[in-house]
C-alpha cells in the first residue's frame, strides 16, 4: 500500500505495480498467488514475470547476507553454457550456505526455468 500511495515521479502505474509486487512477492513468496490481485491486474505479464524473478533472487540473496553491508558485492551470479544460472559464494562465505539457501536457490529456478 505505501508503494500504491508514495509519490513516485516518473512512475507510471504499471511500474508502481512492479515495485509493489516485487515488494509483495519478496515477503509472501514467489509462488503465492493471491497477492494484491487489483495490484496484478495493472501490470501486463513481462512485469509480473520480471517481478517474481527480482523477488526470488532479493530472497536469495538476503538470505546469504542477512542485510549485512559487504557481503552482496562478494556474490557473483554467472550463467553457465548449459543454461544454468549458478550463484557463486567465496570460499569464505561458503558456510553461509545450507539448506535454506539451497531451497530458495531452487525457487529461483522454477520461476526462471533454469
Amino acid at each position: 500500500n505505501i508503494i500504491a500511495h508514495a509519490s513516485f515521479i516518473g512512475v507510471d502505474h504499471p511500474g508502481r505495480a512492479y515495485l509493489a509486487l516485487t515488494n509483495a512477492y519478496r515477503h509472501d513468496g514467489v509462488f503465492n498467488e493471491l497477492v494484491a490481485p487489483e495490484i496484478k491486474a495493472l501490470a501486463p505479464p513481462r512485469l509480473l514475470e520480471r517481478a517474481r524473478v527480482l523477488a526470488a533472487m532479493m530472497r536469495v540473496v538476503y538470505l546469504l547476507t542477512a542485510a549485512m553491508p559487504g557481503i552482496m558485492p562478494r556474490l557473483k551470479w554467472e550463467s553457465r553454457a548449459n543454461g544454468v544460472l549458478a550463484l557463486v559464494l567465496p570460499a569464505s562465505l561458503s558456510d553461509l550456505y545450507g539448506e535454506r539457501p539451497a531451497g530458495r536457490l531452487a525457487q529461483l529456478a522454477r520461476v526462471t526455468n533454469r
